[in-house]
């Protein structure tokens, strides 16, 4: 009986110990991969590495290889992989990724009610600076075909979609926070239930007939927002390259937020990805 105690306990202890050290090394967040893609020091991961594998180099080479999905196997017959580590990582001219990019996206599949019906919709946000020192999350593009405008109907539609051309001034109320993504982006309730104020939420620049429809939607309180379902982030800053990053709860190491996608582009490549992917009018 002793032995069998003894033997639950040391199980016991192990689980643990494996637990900790799964999640000590699952990345987190966002912020959590650009801080390990970029090595940033004083971490609270690198404070971990430092205190329990003293001595041992953990290069940015490594760590931005930690940051593949291993389960992909995809990622272990494409040569993409050690192109791309060994460009970001170049000594002399190294790429990094900041909060404050401007070409990075965060594509968001959600579930709406419309007329009483869930509905599969897709977002896209991304981070917006509107002043120094200030940011926020805006949203840039919407794609569904519950949102495709209305063609050549004999009654008129019941919602009428806000036009691009009328420029109205934003009232600073009405907004994502920065850390939106922090929570996952729950806080969309709040463009979903701002009324006349829905505009306030875009990005300042061109715009899908998709988010169009969407805001004059929105205006007539013709839509109910439920929840977000998946999250992708999409990273484009890095020169010639797209990278795509999801979440994966694996009970291991290697798990959280990591890449799952990369190509290798051209610049015309990245814009028909804007184009075709997140429905992006450039």
């Amino acid at each position: 009986m002793l032995l069998i105690k003894l033997h639950l306990c040391a199980f016991a202890q192990s689980e643990e110990s494996d637990f900790n050290t799964n999640f000590a090394f699952s990345v987190h967040s966002i912020d959590d991969f650009f801080d390990r893609f970029n090595a940033k020091p004083n971490t609270a991961f690198q404070n971990y590495l430092g205190k329990n594998y003293p001595g041992v180099s953990f290069s940015r080479e490594k760590l931005v290889y930690s940051l593949f999905n291993k389960r992909n196997k995809f990622f272990y017959q494409n040569s993409n992989v050690s192109d791309f580590v060994r460009q970001v990582t170049d000594s002399c001219a190294p790429s990094f990724t900041r909060y404050s990019d401007k070409y990075w996206y965060a594509e968001l599949k959600c579930t709406v009610v419309i007329r009483a019906k869930p509905q599969s919709i897709i977002l896209v946000l991304k981070v917006e600076q509107p002043g120094p020192g200030l940011f926020k999350w805006s949203v840039v593009s919407a794609k569904s075909d519950v949102l495709k405008m209305p063609q050549q109907k004999t009654v008129a539609p019941a919602v009428i979609p806000a036009p691009s051309e009328n420029k109205v001034p934003r009232s600073s109320k009405y907004f994502l926070s920065p850390i939106s993504h922090g929570i996952d982006f729950v806080n969309l309730e709040n463009f979903f239930s701002s009324g006349s104020h829905a505009s306030d939420y875009l990005y300042d620049g061109k715009i899908s007939d998709e988010l169009k429809y969407l805001v004059g939607l929105i205006n007539g309180g013709k839509i109910r927002f439920s929840q977000v379902n998946k999250i992708t982030y999409h990273l484009l800053q890095i020169n010639g390259w797209v990278v795509s990053v999801n979440y994966f709860n694996y009970n291991a190491k290697n798990s959280g937020w990591l890449i799952d996608n990369l190509m290798k582009v051209t610049p015309d490549q990245k814009t028909i990805f804007l184009k075709n992917r997140l429905n992006i009018v450039i």
